[in-house]
């Protein structure tokens, strides 16, 4: 047992000290990822612990010993893995320059397999794999699946709940029962059964040494039976809401009733998991890193590092935004058809334009410090209790939300202001920093436009809207 915990660290000890030299190359990011961590919120409530698994399993279950893959006579090949981590670090760069946060995040398990190549070689790079994509899960990438999980969900859970002939209205993700209502909101979305339950298919995979077709069934199953448990659990807590009137303790406890749910689906299945034993692997030459590759990490940690220190602009202070158009009027006071919320840091000003048919709204917001994003993360300004997509129109620039249990119909349409680009996309707007910070441009606005429908349709509100929007420009505000 000795020998064999002493055979297992020896094999372990080059991918965590790689580990180590990852984590100072992209410190910025990782000292940001473990503060994620340690909030313990509900989308990364498991990626402490999943760093800690990824650590413990090098102990348990350390890669498989391969041939030596050094190479020292091919130079041609250790150049090749050497300028593809200065490429990768130098990609990280520009992203946490420019606080893409997602995309520096993503980059760190690339940036730890560039550097196990570049140390070790192809063949130890192939067998680390697995590690890195277990470690990936602990990435704060969940919460941007939450509102296609909500949505699923929705369409999901609504048509079960109307086969079980349960008297509700269904609007969008509000379930409308005869003593109560209930939202399928971001906590009924199912990520942390989504993201445990991928962990779970990552360890056995790595414990039973799957190939990648055995990855794939295991993957897919996990996200399948997540999904399942979800779905099956709205629609159990619906059904005990409206059979107990509202009264169930298990609706106001229905965080323990889901993982309840959850240990009962997933624990038998563990369970009948046939487990592979891991033959004795052959005595292979361990992997000598020598000082040339040694020199690629050294150039890598200076070429991140001074270029996240040069390109830094010094901040300058750009004016306030303001609208173009003369026939627009400020109205400080003026109530919104659809009150929309915004992060304190953003200045909020209201126009009326054509006679008070178009509400007209800027909510912008100024980078102060490299330390701070253009383009800040953003929830839905819009409170998804009071109001519901009904229908979208002109290409999904203009929707039309409906009032929650009532009539009223607004047309909506919503726009970003980088610097001098413009997207209705958040995500190109997170993309579109990349210019923008380069050009020194440090403002960013959020541009709402507003108009009732009347009664019959809300084909003249979408007209209205659609012709400001074309001719809607921002300029500096003069003082």
């Amino acid at each position: 047992m000795l020998r064999k915990t002493l055979q297992q660290i020896a094999d372990a000890k080059y991918y965590l000290l790689i580990t180590a030299i990852s984590m100072v190359l992209c410190f910025p990011t990782w000292f940001r990822l473990i503060q994620e961590w340690t909030k313990w919120e509900q989308s990364l409530a498991h990626g402490l612990p999943t760093f800690l698994l990824y650590l413990g399993l090098f102990t348990i279950h350390p890669p498989t010993r391969t041939d030596s893959d050094n190479r020292q006579s091919d130079q041609r090949q250790t150049a090749i893995e050497g300028l593809g981590l200065l490429t990768v670090v130098l990609v990280w760069a520009i992203l946490e320059l420019i606080r893409i946060d997602t995309l520096a995040y993503l980059m760190l398990p690339v940036v730890l397999l560039a550097v196990t190549a570049t140390l070790l070689g192809y063949k130890p790079t192939v067998v680390f794999l697995p590690y890195v994509l277990l470690l990936s899960l602990s990435l704060p990438i969940w919460a941007d699946l939450i509102p296609a999980l909500v949505k699923i969900s929705s369409a999901v859970v609504s048509t079960w709940v109307a086969g079980f002939g349960v008297t509700a209205l269904i609007e969008g993700s509000n379930i409308t029962l005869p003593f109560g209502r209930l939202i399928i909101a971001n906590g009924c979305s199912g990520i942390g059964y989504l993201a445990i339950s991928i962990l779970l298919a990552s360890t056995i995979s790595i414990l039973n040494d799957y190939k990648a077709k055995g990855w794939l069934i295991m993957i897919c199953g996990a996200v399948l039976l997540a999904l399942l448990i979800n779905w099956v659990r709205i629609t159990a807590l619906v059904l005990i809401a409206y059979y107990s009137d509202m009264k169930s303790d298990l609706v106001a406890n229905h965080e323990l009733f889901g993982w309840l749910l959850f240990a009962a689906f997933v624990i038998p299945i563990t369970m009948v998991i046939p487990a592979h034993t891991r033959h004795h692997n052959t005595p292979a030459t361990p992997p000598i890193v020598t000082r040339n590759r040694f020199v690629f990490v050294i150039a890598a940690f200076m070429a991140g590092t001074l270029t996240i220190t040069l390109l830094q602009s010094t901040q300058q202070n750009d004016p306030i935004w303001t609208l173009s158009n003369p026939d627009a009027r400020s109205d400080v006071g003026s109530s919104l058809p659809i009150a929309l919320s915004f992060p304190q840091q953003f200045d909020h000003q209201v126009w009326n334009f054509q006679v008070d048919s178009v509400w007209i709204s800027i909510a912008q917001t100024q980078r102060q410090s490299a330390d701070e994003k253009l383009v800040p993360y953003l929830h839905n300004p819009i409170d998804p209790e009071q109001w519901y997509e009904d229908q979208k129109k002109q290409g999904n620039l203009v929707k039309v939300y409906r009032r929650v249990n009532g009539l009223q119909r607004t047309a909506y349409a919503q726009w970003f202001q980088i610097g001098t680009y413009r997207t209705s996309n958040y995500t190109f707007a997170k993309l579109l920093q990349i210019p923008a910070t380069f050009l020194g441009q440090t403002r960013f606005a959020v541009v709402t436009l507003q108009s009732n429908c009347n009664a019959q349709s809300c084909d003249s509100a979408i007209q209205k809207i659609t012709e400001t929007s074309e001719h809607l420009t921002l300029q500096p505000k003069i003082l």
